[in-house]
This record gives structure tokens, sequence and C-alpha cells, in this order.
């Protein structure tokens, strides 16, 4: 696997349809050509418009004109913001990589990549992996893949470079710690967990994360929450900090085994889709125990449809900061010439009838703006708590630790990484999950820093001495132990996972009110009302029904 750090569109599904003329002239032309398509194409005005316009700069433009580059990387991306900043077409290799993605498999050299500072910079490797295998480290600068520079390389070109067919000869020259170094080694077909095995923090409090929802998400994650009840869990930490979501049904599934069956977990509405309920159609099994889902701003779509409803059921504690708020769905649609397009079919709304779309994209930033909502409208959760839609999933209680000019500075460069490799080529070290940075070693990192044009004052390197530690002992431990492995490691010095082991009292009052709420309303219920939830659940899981079936909306804002 390879991956570029970036924000990817998150709920992927497979359909096949056609969207309009454009699209249907876009789709022939990847099979027949332009000039051969013209003839046939239909005369609607939009369709002759383009044809003017593409027939004018064919004609006209200093240098020859290609339909790869007017259409695939000119028309239709330009055609797709206009909607929306999620919707995108992919090429024959990107599309392989989104279908690859949504079943969990990958194929490649197992490196992820960032761009900073018109660099590429490899943050981490799997932990069996050819990269890591060859012995390429974090902080690795990438220069150049099989001779072609990498300067010269926009990011997806770098990706199809490291994901060629399983087998393929591949030769990264990278820089380290200003040596050139090249190694060589064959891409491979891997198969990632979306969920990590738990890990117990304490006695009877497990720790489970999801990475990304995929195909192998529900049964990943159910054998690892049964053999946590089986094992005797009282407290569970669920993780999906960094989650830019997946597949719809994935995180159904996932919050199913949560819920009680026939509570509500999401509605969809779309335009042209009708409108469908989803419904725990499994349950929880009776197994209930506090509960405690940790959020930040890179949690994202499918991941907050499940923090979303646990939280409208009362069901966790949501622990962190905003979400990043995305609140589609897309459909993965299969184009001629083994393209595709991610187009956004519907919204999706909690159970308390909340949108977690966010409103305001700046096209100039390429990102969605985190602006301070006003009047915000509060939903009811099933205990009467109030909840909020502004952009994302308010939590509970926010915790969100933030970066002050000379930590951001850091951050932002790699700069413990960097200096890792420096480190451990002078010093050979044997690193087993205790391993801690001593004096001498904090010392040398702050020389290190000064030498290569930071800029700091005794002050800042003293009052983030213990940062500075947690954050050389992440980037020792994960060039030693690789990606998968340095999370579970960390747990320990984590002040976010520590700070929900200090919220698990509040789960637990959580979980106490919700209990007594529902006692109470199954006993002034009359037996022959049925909710809109469990009306939905005998249909199957489909309902016709508005979105705000069910709704519970506070008339003022906080």
């Amino acid at each position: 696997m390879t991956k570029l750090k970036q924000r990817g569109w998150a709920h992927i599904t497979r359909s096949v349809v056609l969207l309009c003329p454009l699209v249907l002239s876009i789709g022939a032309v990847l099979r027949m050509g332009y000039k051969r398509h013209l003839a046939r194409v239909a005369v609607a005005p939009e369709s002759k418009y383009f044809r003017q316009v593409y027939s004018v700069v064919s004609a006209n433009f200093a240098d020859p004109v290609s339909p790869e580059r007017t259409i695939y990387h000119g028309a239709i991306p330009a055609m797709l913001r206009a909607l929306d900043p999620h919707s995108t077409f992919f090429d024959e290799r990107a599309f392989r990589r989104q279908t690859q993605a949504a079943n969990g498999n990958y194929t490649g050299v197992g490196v992820e990549l960032t761009y900073q500072n018109h660099q590429f910079i490899i943050v981490g490797c799997h932990s069996n992996s050819a990269a890591r295998r060859a012995g390429i480290h974090p902080g690795d600068l990438l220069v150049a893949v099989n001779g072609k520079p990498t300067d010269a390389l926009k990011g997806s070109e770098v990706l199809d470079l490291l994901a060629g067919p399983a087998g393929t000869a591949t030769q990264l020259s990278i820089v380290r710690d200003g040596r050139p170094l090249n190694f060589s080694m064959k891409t491979e077909v891997m198969s990632l967990k979306s969920v990590p095995d738990a890990t117990w923090i304490r006695p009877g409090i497990a720790y489970l994360a999801i990475v990304v929802f995929n195909e192998a998400t529900p049964a990943e994650f159910a054998a690892n929450l049964k053999k946590c009840q089986q094992e005797g869990m009282q407290g569970l930490i669920l993780d999906l900090r960094d989650n830019p979501g997946g597949l719809v049904r994935a995180a159904v599934a996932v919050a199913d085994q949560f819920l009680r069956m026939g509570e509500m977990i999401l509605c969809q509405r779309g335009r042209t889709f009708p409108t469908t309920t989803y419904v725990a159609t499994h349950g929880n099994g009776g197994h209930e125990y506090p509960m405690v889902i940790l959020v930040n701003r890179n949690t994202a779509s499918a991941a907050e449809a499940v923090a979303g409803a646990l939280q409208d059921h009362d069901r966790a504690w949501v622990l962190g900061d905003d979400t990043y708020g995305k609140g589609v769905v897309q459909t993965l649609n299969e184009l001629p010439a083994d393209t595709g397009l991610a187009l956004v079919k519907s919204r999706y709304y909690t159970p308390s009838g909340r949108l977690l779309q966010r409103r305001h994209y700046s096209a100039a930033l390429g990102r969605y703006e985190r602006r301070a909502a006003r009047d915000l409208v509060a939903w009811m959760t099933d205990s009467g708590r109030p909840v909020y839609a502004s952009a994302g999933v308010g939590p509970d209680e926010h915790y969100a630790p933030e970066y002050d000019r000379f930590q951001a500075l850091l951050a932002r460069r790699f700069a413990h990484l960097e200096y890792t490799n420096h480190y451990l080529n002078l010093h050979p070290t044997v690193v087993d999950e205790r391993w801690q940075p001593d004096d001498a070693m904090v010392d040398d990192f702050r020389d290190y820093l000064r030498q290569h044009g930071f800029t700091f004052t005794k002050a800042e390197f003293a009052r983030h001495a213990a940062w500075i530690r947690q954050r050389l002992r992440q980037a020792v431990l994960r060039t030693v132990f690789g990606l998968d492995e340095t999370p579970r490691v960390l747990l320990a010095t984590d002040a976010t996972v520590q700070r929900a082991l200090d919220a698990m009292p509040k789960a637990q009052t959580l979980l106490e009110s919700a209990g007594r709420v529902r006692l109470n309303v199954q006993s002034t219920r009359p037996k022959w009302i049925a909710t809109a939830q469990e009306t939905s659940a005998a249909a199957g899981g489909r309902s016709d029904a508005p979105a705000s079936t069910g709704s519970r909306r506070l008339e003022r804002g906080r």
C-alpha cells in the first residue's frame, strides 16, 4: 500500500449511474475517441456548446490538444467542482486504488507519504511491508521513484509509480540525514487491518480503534468486541480519531453492535434516491457497558455517522474536538475504460435529525472553513440532552490540545522524524516497548534544531520538555515497530486516552440515565403504538417516510 496523507472521499458504494449528456459524452470519449463520438452524441444544447468549445480549442490552441488533458483533467474536474468539493473523477489507476481500498486490499510497497515544503516525506512504513523490510525509515525524503525525480511529479503520479501490479520491481531514491540512498523492492498485495487488535488500558477497560470503514471492518470489529466481552470487559474506549470514513454499510454494521434492535442508526435522503432508514437489526445482545468515543477534526463521514448515532441514543460519551463535517453519501460509479466517478447521491441524518455536513467551503483554500456558527439549532438525544449540528459532531466533552508556535513549527516540518534518522545513524539503539529518550538525547535534539535553522527560546524548549520527549519516543518507536504496531505501544502516554479513562464515570452515568428514560417510555406507552424505528425495522430497514420522522428538535439554540 502507498498512501498520500490527504483527505479522500469517505463513503464508497458501487453502482452504475448514467448522469447527464455530458458525462455520457465523456464515457464514450474514453472508448472511441472524441472525433468519432461527435457524430453520435445527443444534440442537447449543452452537448452542442461543449462540442463547439472543444472544436475551437483543438483547432487553435498553440500546442496539440489531447482528450486526456482537456477532458480527463479539465472538463470533468471543473464540472464536478461546480457541484461540490466531494464529487471526484478517477482515471484508470485512481479508480483501481479506490476499489481496492473499499475491499481492504492494497498493492504497493507499504509507505505513507506527505507533501510539505515542496518535498515528499515518508511519514511511516507499514509493519509488514516491502519498504520496511528494505530499510526505508520515517523521515526519509523521497526524491525519485524508478529514476523519475519526484520534484517534477504530482502526488497522484508518485502514487501510481509506487503502486504498480504485484511483483513490479521498484527503486526508491531517498535522502536521509543529508545522505542519498537507494533501495530496491517489489510491490505486493497487502491486506491491512481496519481494526487493530484490541488492547486493555486498565483491568476491565478495553481500547478499540477503527482506522477506516471497509468491507472487512464489521467482521474484524465483531471479532475483537466478542473477545473483549468474553474476557470481562466493563468499559470501552472506541477511537475514531483521524478516521476518514468509508463504506456506509460498514458503519451501520458497527453501530448495530452497540444499539438495541430497532433503534435508528441513520437516514439517507437524496433528490433521485428513495429515503432510506437504517436501524439496528442484530442489536447488542444485552451487552451494555460505559463507552467513550474519541473524535477529532479529522474524524469524517462514516466515522461521524457512528459517533452521531451512539451520541443521539445516549449510548456513548463523545470526547475530543468538533469532527470534520461530512454528512453526504457517495456512489462510486463505473464508467467505460475502467474509470470511475464518485458522486454525492444523498445526505444522511443522525437519529435525532441532525445533518452533519459543514456548510462553508473555500475553493481558494481547498477545504472547509471552521467558522463559529451563530444561533445553533439544538436537537435532543433519547434522554433529552441537547446536541448540535452546526458542522460535524459536537463532542459531549471538548478536549483538543492546541499547539503553540514552537510545537506547530516542529510538527509541520517533521523535525522529530528527521532527527530520529540522524540520531539512530550515530547511536545504534536497542529499543523495546518501554524505551524512553534520556536527557542526553533531548539536549542533542535541541542542538540539532538550532543547527538546522529552528528559532526558539530556552524557555520555549523547557516549557515543552514533556511533549518533546513524547514526540521523540513516538518517532523512534515508529521507525522500529512500523505504523501498525506503534499506536498500541504509545497508548500509555496518549493524553486523550488518559482523559477518556477519566471520563468513564460520565459514560456510566449517561448509560444509567438512558436506561431510566427507556423504562419510563416503555411503561407509559400503549402497547398498540409502535415507534417509527420499530416500523422501519419490521420493513427490513427501509422507509419512505420523511427523514424528520422521530426527530427531536428544540426551538431555540444556545
